[in-house]
């Protein structure tokens, strides 16, 4: 592409686009993380969280903080040298602030060859399920972002790190794209999380700039107790993303007269289940 200078504003610490002006940041993330085309995905989940989906028939969108300890936006951070969010001394509170407006849900894809520790870890050793949803994202319109997680190799350079490499060497500071934090949410370490697939549906909520003496109206977060969460509806046009239910897999060690009783008592009666192999 090509970078016009006078959308670039050059600070003794950074470079970065003025306002309004996002295209080399998205260019340079999409490069980096891209969007992953619309198709088909598994998701695994537990009995008990799909007696939920199955009566409410949504979705949850777990907030990020849930599992911010577990190399979240932190990866990214690290690796592009964000010492403001890695600072020992306030690492823990910034990441949180980063993390505060995001949520997510994870997919595999269809014929991922990590099916049995997907199993064991997300859908209770098999007795679970495992949905086979269909998943699109008319950017244009819905603000979700499909993206695969990117597991970063010790010693990779990303786009970005070799960007501000030949910056350095001439001498200016770094860039720093827009939408910096929310991306990094799409960044694990391979050493630790190499043998899974991830993809990602990640919502952002902007909160509205103006003070509210209360809670943003728009904000359609909940609370399970243990954490936040987003609901997102199946089989329904929404400004998130376009998520239908193809078909539901019961887990190798699962009771199916138990799934099939939940089944039943849904909204997704006419839905396949099968046993999966």
């Amino acid at each position: 592409m090509t970078v016009d200078p006078e959308k670039l504003t050059v600070s003794p610490d950074c470079i970065h686009e003025t306002s309004g002006s996002r295209d080399l940041s998205e260019h340079v993330c999409d490069a980096m993380y891209p969007h992953e085309p619309g198709g088909e995905f598994f998701h695994y989940t537990g009995r008990d969280a799909f007696k939920g989906i199955a009566a409410n028939g949504v979705l949850w969108l777990a907030h990020l903080l849930k599992r911010i300890k577990e190399d979240e936006i932190s990866t990214h951070a690290d690796q592009h040298g964000y010492t403001g969010y890695t600072d020992p001394t306030k690492k823990t509170a910034y990441v949180n602030t980063l993390a505060k407006d995001l949520f997510y849900t994870s997919v595999t894809p269809i014929g991922a060859p990590n099916d049995g520790p997907m199993w064991g870890a997300f859908a209770e050793g098999g007795a679970g399920v495992r949905l086979r949803l269909r998943i699109e994202v008319d950017r244009d319109r819905q603000n979700g972002e499909l993206r695969k997680i990117r597991y970063l190799v010790a010693g990779e350079k990303t786009l970005l790190n070799r960007i501000n490499d030949d910056l350095s060497a001439a001498g200016f500071p770094e860039f720093l794209p827009w939408t910096t934090s929310k991306i990094g949410a799409f960044c694990l370490p391979k050493a630790i999380y190499g043998g899974e697939y991830e993809v990602r549906l990640l919502y952002k909520f902007h909160p509205d700039v103006v003070p509210h003496a209360q809670k943003d109206p728009r904000d359609l977060r909940e609370n399970s107790g243990t954490f936040e969460y987003w609901k997102l509806p199946l089989n329904k046009d929404n400004d998130i993303a376009s998520v239908t239910l193809l078909g539901i897999e019961a887990g190798p060690n699962a009771d199916m007269a138990e799934i099939r009783s939940i089944l039943a008592r849904s909204g997704f009666s006419g839905v396949n289940l099968t046993r999966a192999p």
